[in-house]
């Protein structure tokens, strides 16, 4: 009997030892399967943190941009109602157009004749959703007197959107007929213009001292005031882009003078250029230019992608059609053109710094 008891006890004993064993093995076994489901689950962060950050980097290189509801900001130099304000808002549907799903709002940011909006698109680098039409060649010569905190050399040029000649204009009652009696003048004529270092004022600069006119610049706040001002009779003449006092002249509140084109525009045949008065080469760059930027340091694919969605919102048949109804140039060229002609502007006008320091300082 006894011995009966203790071989059950030992068998018992073996059975409890045979069940420790087995639950050991099945906890080492859990423990092996936690720490291998651990390691795949960070494995798999990982792969998913790096992929993520790739998905990141593409975005951010122009692979997914623009996405659906992105706002471009197309900033205006100046106050609404000017060229700059007209051709930027007659372009920016035919932007939305070419750029599907985005939304283009206009934002006038006025000052110091244009250098304030430009200044805030150069501090707004690598931002490919904020574009401009600049001021050229005035926000040129800022540059080279050393009053700019921009550098035009690192803007991303998109392309061109006009470029335009300027006239020399009077009111309906200026006792001021011809290009003749403008140049026979025994006094210093009153030359408005839309701003004091703007393009208007540059390129009066460049015009009438080569004629022999003594002048006086009377700068605005802007072309549409400076045309104001010709109307009253505040001044004795304008210097306008011919598109900007068309519609006057065709009203007949307005005449133009002189033209300063390479050759006779059409309505104004009977109206000489300055280049038949012996201006000479410097003509060519009295002309006003409207080429479209965005900030410095933008990536080249998102770069692209606004370059090639700004060549064919200004080439669009609409955006053509606009221009004809509305009387205002259409001479659109690419990037690549656009960036040659500011090159050119740049050098041009920095071997002219000179003679444009002493005439703006007496002008004024």
């Amino acid at each position: 009997m006894t011995s009966n008891l203790i071989h059950e006890h030992g068998w018992c004993r073996k059975q409890e030892l045979s069940r420790n064993s087995s639950t050991r093995a099945s906890i080492r076994k859990f423990q092996k399967a936690k720490s291998f489901l651990v390691c795949f689950v960070w494995a798999l962060q990982i792969f998913c943190g790096f992929e993520g950050r790739s998905t990141n980097t593409a975005g951010k290189q122009g692979g997914n941009w623009p996405s659906r509801g992105t706002v471009i900001e197309f900033s205006v130099e100046f106050s609404a109602g000017g060229g700059y304000d007209t051709y930027t808002r007659g372009l920016a549907p035919f932007i939305e157009k070419h750029l599907p799903g985005t939304r283009v709002v206009v934002v006038n940011r006025p000052g110091a004749d244009g250098a304030v909006a430009l200044n805030y698109l150069y501090r707004s680098r690598g931002e490919p959703a904020k574009i401009q039409i600049v001021n050229v060649p005035g926000l040129v010569v800022r540059q080279l007197f050393g009053q700019a905190h921009y550098d035009l050399n690192q803007f991303t040029w998109l392309g061109q959107v006009s470029s335009g000649d300027y006239v020399a204009a009077a009111r309906r009652q200026s006792p001021l007929r011809s290009a003749q009696d403008l140049l026979s003048l025994k006094r210093t004529a009153l030359v408005a213009t839309g701003g004091m270092a703007d393009s208007s004022a540059i390129t009066a600069v460049l015009a009438y001292p080569a004629m022999g006119l003594k002048f006086k610049l009377i700068p605005h706040t802007g072309m549409q005031e400076a045309i104001i001002a010709a109307l009253r009779g505040d001044v004795d003449l304008v210097h306008a882009p011919y598109s900007g006092v068309m519609q006057m002249v065709r009203q007949g509140e307005v005449k133009v003078l002189l033209t300063f084109s390479d050759k006779r525009l059409p309505g104004l045949t009977d109206v000489p250029t300055a280049a038949e008065l012996g201006l000479g080469e410097s003509s060519k760059y009295i002309r006003l230019g409207r080429p479209i930027a965005a900030p410095p340091d933008i990536p080249l694919p998102q770069a692209n992608i606004l370059r090639e969605a700004i060549w064919k919102a200004m080439n669009d048949p609409g955006f053509a059609a606009w221009c004809k109804k509305t009387e205002r140039e259409w001479a659109p060229l690419n990037s690549e053109e656009t960036a040659k002609e500011i090159a050119e502007l740049l050098e041009v006008f920095k071997q002219r710094r000179e003679f444009l320091e002493k005439y703006l300082a007496a002008a004024r």
